[in-house]
Parts: C-alpha cells; structure tokens; sequence
C-alpha cells in the first residue's frame, strides 16, 4: 500500500496488473475454507468469517478481512491507482459488477514467450500413447478428486499429475485406496522431461473448481501443441474454445471430463488437429502482443 502512495507523488501514470480477485475478496481463489467456489460478487464478511475462507480458520479469515478493508477502505489505496489492468475478461466483468469503475478498469491478456519452460515443439504423442496430464498446485480447489474420479472411468488412458502442494500425500492415499492405477503423481518436472511428457500427451486437463483468472499454463500447452480439456468456469471459458483447441466440460462433474478424454482417444489425429488449432490461436499471447498492448495504455 505504501508503494501506491509513493508511485502517487511523482507525475507518471500508476497501472497495477490483477492476476486473482484482489479488489472483490479477501481470498485470491474465491472459495471458502470447505474448497466450494464462492459466487458473491464482492466479499460479505459475515459470510466469509462462517465459511472460515481463508485458511480453512476464522482466525486467518480475520485477520485477511482486516487487511482486505484497510487497504480497500480505510486507506483507500486502490484510489491511487490510474488503471487496474486484468488477464481476462472473466475477471473484469466481475470486477465491475463489483462496483469498480469501468473506467478504471483494462483487459490486457496474460503472455508466455515461446522460449518458455513447455518449448515450442508440436505435440508428438503416438496413437498407442494415450496420456493425459496435469500440472499445477496440488491444493482442492483445483479439482483434483474430479480428475481422479474421471480417471477411474477412462482406464484405458494414463493420467500424470505434475506438481507438488499440500494435498500430495492425501492424493497418494486415495489413489491407493482406490486401486487407481492409471493415476502417477510425478512430482515436479522441469527443463527436458517435462517438455518430453508435454509432447507425448493427448491434452492437458485442467479440472479446476475454483474461478480461475486466466491459467498461463493453457498458454504454455497451446505453444507446446497439445489441446486442452478444462471445467467450464471462470477465466478459463474464454481461453478454451470448445471442439477447436479443446473441450469444456460442466466443472465438477468427472463424468464429463471422462467424455472429453474419451473422444480424445477414439479419434484418431483428433489430438493433433486440436492442438494445431491451439498453436496458431495461442500467437495471441505472445511477447511481442503483450508489451504492444501494455505501451498503449501508457501512450493514451
């Protein structure tokens, strides 16, 4: 908060890019403490101490309530702000029905260079190879009982979870306990291997059941040449487009996730030709656009 003052005493423009719900909730995944999304279009503390949103704690909850309102309220810091600047339009619809004003507020799309960590290779999985991947946070609100669900219906297909977070050994046991043997938890991948398990998969999946703003890593699979299969929520609505660089599937509901990896590997080059599609349309965010666009905002 103090930098917004600061940056406010010199004559330059100030613009502050959001990547969550910064201005609408104390909680950067807009859940309450159980993992359930939350629909409210700005925070009601009341609501947000009984669903213990942060931390699962009252406590926690609290004290980022505090900080939520001082910053919001009381200092009025955001006030220093020229332009907030938001990764999708999701979170900029949101953000206004908030009460923010329109005026104040800029869609400027996430970016990934193609040098990025998933490279730039098409996707080079055969027919016999039917894998599937994730690769994020290992936390609840990133649908990972739904994947492992849907997984349990597709067991013909392989499915590798790429990541570390605090639900790993929780993940480790039901895959256990549940005989899932199509499911492998790899741990965190980088450099060569994880572009090697990139290129060999049919799609990345990305289950989430929290809003999410605009996941980079669609970006990432999208310039690797792999489609993507995600939940039908948020951010992630727009940058899917359904049977032309992926598939939708309704959020929650591995049934459905299940369908979407089943097409995948009963049609063959189906993968390919998706992916393809996700390569060119992924151009969008790249570098170069980006800081064109960000230039512009500080040119008007």
């Amino acid at each position: 908060m103090a930098l917004l003052f600061a940056l406010r005493g010199h004559a330059g423009k100030v613009f502050m890019t959001l990547h969550d719900h910064y201005l609408t909730c104390p909680s950067s995944t807009r859940t309450f403490g159980c993992g359930r999304p939350c629909h409210l279009d700005r925070c009601d503390p009341r609501v947000a101490l009984k669903e213990k949103c942060v931390g699962n704690s009252r406590a926690l909850t609290a004290v980022s309530l505090a900080e939520f309102h001082l910053r919001g309220g009381v200092t009025r810091a955001h006030r220093q702000v020229d332009r907030f600047l938001l990764p999708s339009r999701f979170l900029l619809n949101w953000t206004m029905r908030s009460g923010v004003e329109a005026s104040r507020l800029s869609y400027l799309a996430n970016f990934s260079p193609r040098s990025s960590t998933l490279g730039e290779e098409v996707g080079n999985y055969t027919d016999s190879n039917r894998q599937f991947i994730f690769l994020g946070r290992l936390s609840e609100e990133k649908g990972i009982f739904v994947l492992l669900a849907a997984a349990k219906l597709v067991p013909d297909a392989t499915v590798l979870i790429v990541g570390d977070g605090p639900m790993r050994a929780e993940i480790a046991s039901i895959i256990k306990r549940d005989g899932i043997s199509n499911v492998r938890l790899t741990g965190h991948l980088n450099g060569d291997k994880l572009r090697e398990v990139i290129g060999e998969s049919r799609a990345l999946i990305i289950p989430s059941t929290c809003f999410e703003t605009a996941p980079l890593v669609i970006i990432e699979a999208y310039q690797a040449g792999i489609p993507v299969i995600g939940a039908n929520r948020g951010g992630i609505s727009e940058m899917v487009l359904d049977e032309e660089t992926g598939y939708l599937f309704e959020a929650e509901n591995p049934k459905a996730l299940a369908d979407c990896m089943t097409k995948l590997l009963a049609v063959k080059g189906l993968s390919e030709a998706l992916g393809a599609n996700g390569n060119k349309w992924g151009r969008q965010f790249e570098e170069g656009e980006h800081t064109d666009s960000l230039l512009r905002f500080y040119l008007q």
